[in-house]
């Protein structure tokens, strides 16, 4: 009875134990995500808007090149963290709450960024008609 009892504690740990590092694993992919979304935010508010129309355009395509690379990772890596956030809910972790409110700020992050590179794509559209 008492072996059944510590068997019981023991099997009782391992499982928070594998919750805890599922989770641990979905904040450093995010974290990851993150850092991705910070520098080309950075990368898309610099710059200016050229100081000619050549110049314009090829800050134009960079703006381009990371909407691109926005969109591929979307698809791959927001799609892949959502999973891990709906596998840990259908198993409930107890760190649920918290995987969630972390996915909605990355979600949120996600989309000024969108909204940056609009932006950043009418201003610099609006330079090189400007230049001609």
């Amino acid at each position: 009875q008492t072996w059944e009892k510590l068997k019981e504690a023991s099997e009782l740990r391992t499982d928070k134990l594998e919750q805890a590092l599922q989770a641990q694993n979905y904040y450093a992919d995010a974290t990851d995500s993150e850092t991705w979304v910070e520098l080309k935010r950075v990368f898309v508010a610099g710059g200016g808007l050229g100081k000619d129309e050549d110049s314009t355009e090829q800050l134009l395509k960079g703006v381009a090149g990371t909407e691109t690379a926005l969109d591929l990772h979307q698809q791959d890596t927001l799609t892949q963290l959502q999973q891990e956030v709906d596998s840990m809910a259908s198993k409930g972790n107890f760190d649920v709450a918290g995987v969630e409110a972390r996915q909605a700020e990355l979600l949120e992050q996600f989309s000024q960024l969108e909204l940056l590179i609009k932006t950043r794509k009418r201003d610099l559209n609006f330079s090189i008609e400007l230049h001609r």
